[in-house]
Order: structure tokens, then C-alpha cells, then sequence
């Protein structure tokens, strides 16, 4: 497992949060995936997204394609406890190495 600690800016957030109600938990899902892709874009500005049927986010950079399943809390630890995987084929796809990323503090 590797922690990364990555900040958004303030308005950022309060841009996702208006943009998504957070009135439920696909909400959570939806910053969660949005926040990935600030990150991946801070590592890559050329970075391209996709999200295919059965994956949450597709990232193509620095020449490589990787599927990610995405998963958003609004705890402040990881809250392992409350993590749900939302279907058999995304279940295989992690136990077959797809990575799973963690957004907390939601």
C-alpha cells in the first residue's frame, strides 16, 4: 500500500462540491474520481481520461494505459471498514491487480 498526501486548493473542493450535491454516496464517488484526476494531471499535464464500462477511471500517460477503481470517503483515515466494491467484475479485477485508490477527507 502507498499513502500519498495530496492537497487540493480550497476552491477546488468547494468547485466539486457544488458540481455534486453530496447527497448521496455516488457524490463521494464522483469528487473522488475527479480529485484522482487533479492528481494525475499534477503528474502529468498531458495525462488523457476515459472511463470505460466496469472502471471507474482510465489513465493514459507517460505512455502507459492503467485502470483504477476509485473509491471516496468523507473520514479522514482510510475507513477500510466502509470500503464496498460494487460488483463481481470489479471484485475480479482487483483481485487480479487492477489498483485501487483511496480518496479520503471528502
Amino acid at each position: 500500500m502507498k499513502i500519498i498526501d495530496f492537497k487540493i486548493p480550497e476552491e477546488r473542493f468547494n468547485e466539486f462540491q457544488l458540481k455534486h450535491r453530496r447527497g448521496k454516496n455516488s457524490d463521494i464517488g464522483k469528487i473522488a474520481v475527479e480529485i484522482s484526476m487533479d492528481y494525475f494531471k499534477s503528474i502529468d499535464p498531458f495525462a488523457i481520461f476515459n472511463s470505460p464500462i466496469g472502471v471507474d477511471l482510465q489513465v493514459h500517460s507517460c505512455g502507459q494505459t492503467t485502470d483504477y477503481e476509485i473509491k471516496g470517503t468523507e473520514d479522514k483515515n482510510l475507513a477500510w471498514s466502509k470500503l464496498k466494491v460494487s460488483s463481481q467484475n470489479c471484485y475480479d479485477r482487483l483481485i487480479k491487480g487492477m489498483p485501487l485508490i483511496r480518496v479520503t477527507n471528502i
